[in-house]
């Protein structure tokens, strides 16, 4: 299988654990899936042979029109700007290398790596070969090594520290790293991942064990008493206790007391001011939104929502996949932007990409799915839209990225043969 797989497989892991959301499958499942898939393959990467390009396009400035094309589609895959670099693949399906490049278009850091990660915090994780196995370390953005290759697996930087794997990837002995390559937490957890900036959830030992709290230092400041935990950008994290058709979600502060109690099915993580919960009312299961003191702010009839951005989330209307379409609500309950929209990613500075026609569903993970003969393809279009439901974007894209800072990768083209660029939203 090629790097793109064990890529998007590995960002679904991290998206899903940090969001608090429901995934494709347990999350538990999915990281012992990875491993082994890893293992067996060696995570060597195959370079093509190619020489390395370079692109000369106007810089993008604020004034640029919503719609016009930054830098013109040439890339095998790219993602989101992140720190003034995205990261960009050239090469043939498969056998693709990347690279990062600047709001120019240019490289600024050739494509040279099997697989690597976006800029976060001024640094990017990339895996370099060694023998028969590789290792993550990690660059600069002059793409100079400030931390040797010596990880199995790695989470980007976020305030100055990284959650790092030793031994095989996912199933490796995990640690907190600083910039200087430091432990600040020694490799000696099962299972490690970010809940804020300074505390992070913890498990010792297997999968069935209980969730602690650490701080930022490594100190047990919550012992393992919880089923899981989520992620949270406000202080209240989501912890389910008990298991199966018992099991219960709440809230805890920091140090994991709680201030929401569990009696929720399904708990996704606050967002300015509201967190979506399933609520069973008197055997009437559904989505609602409460507040921070646990209050039911308001019920929904949908059967799918997300979170709160930029003052409206997005909910899906329809009883089934087939007629099911995506609109945005806002904080009073009410339907904001009709639902019209076969898939959508969440707002960010006043702007939310959207596709139509295809049908409902991933159409990333669908074409992850087609080209390991596991999936069906979808087929539409991507545009974005404002606050108020206003194209800013035509749908005419084959797909688009989630934006940053109002650039948004896109392809113009199939999954097989399309092109990256970005787009000025």
């Amino acid at each position: 299988m090629g790097y793109n797989f064990y890529r998007v497989v590995a960002q679904q892991v991290s998206v899903c654990k940090n969001a608090s959301t429901d995934c494709p499958m347990n999350y538990k499942t999915l990281c012992l899936y990875i491993g082994v898939l890893i293992s067996l393959a060696g995570c060597k990467p195959q370079a093509p042979k190619a020489t390395p390009t370079k692109v000369d396009t106007p810089a993008t400035q604020s004034s640029v029109a919503p719609g016009t094309v930054v830098i013109e589609p040439q890339f095998a895959e790219a993602e989101a700007f992140n720190d003034g670099l995205a990261k960009v693949e050239v090469g043939s399906p498969g056998q693709t290398m990347t690279g990062y490049v600047d709001l120019k278009g240019v490289f600024r850091i050739n494509p040279k790596y099997g697989w690597a990660m976006s800029f976060s915090d001024g640094v990017a994780a990339v895996n370099v070969p060694n023998g028969e196995k590789t290792n993550f370390g990690f660059i600069n953005a002059s793409g100079k090594t400030v931390i040797e290759p010596q990880f199995g697996y790695t989470e980007g930087f976020t305030d100055g520290t990284a959650i790092v794997t030793i031994g095989q990837a996912f199933i490796g002995q995990k640690g907190l790293v600083n910039k200087a390559g430091q432990f600040v937490i020694n490799p000696q957890y099962a299972w490690l991942w970010r809940l804020s900036k300074d505390r992070f959830a913890y498990r010792v030992g297997s999968l069935d064990e209980p969730e602690g709290i650490l701080d930022g230092h490594g100190r047990v400041v919550a012992a393992p008493q919880f089923a899981s935990l989520g992620a949270a950008d406000d202080g209240l994290f989501s912890a389910t206790v008990g298991k199966g058709d018992s099991a219960r979600c709440g809230y805890v502060d920091e140090n994991g007391k709680i201030v929401i109690n569990p009696q929720f099915i399904k708990c996704r993580k606050f967002s300015e001011g509201l967190a979506a919960v399933v609520f069973d009312d008197a055997g009437q299961r559904g989505w609602g939104y409460i507040d921070r003191s646990g209050r039911l702010a308001f019920k929904t009839p949908y059967p799918e929502v997300q979170a709160f951005s930029d003052g409206l989330a997005a909910v899906v209307v329809g009883t089934s996949k087939e007629n099911a379409k995506w609109g945005f609500i806002n904080k009073r309950g009410e339907m904001a932007i009709a639902a019209q929209f076969d898939e959508v990613h969440s707002f960010d500075d006043g702007r939310a990409v959207v596709r139509i026609g295809g049908g409902y569903g991933n159409q990333a993970g669908a074409e992850i799915g087609f080209r390991n003969n596991a999936g069906k393809l979808i087929v539409g279009k991507w545009g974005a839209i404002d606050t108020s439901g206003r194209y800013v974007v035509n749908p005419r894209f084959d797909l688009m990225g989630k934006a940053n800072d109002r650039i948004a990768p896109m392809r113009v083209g199939d999954h097989q043969t399309g092109k990256w660029g970005f787009l000025q939203l």
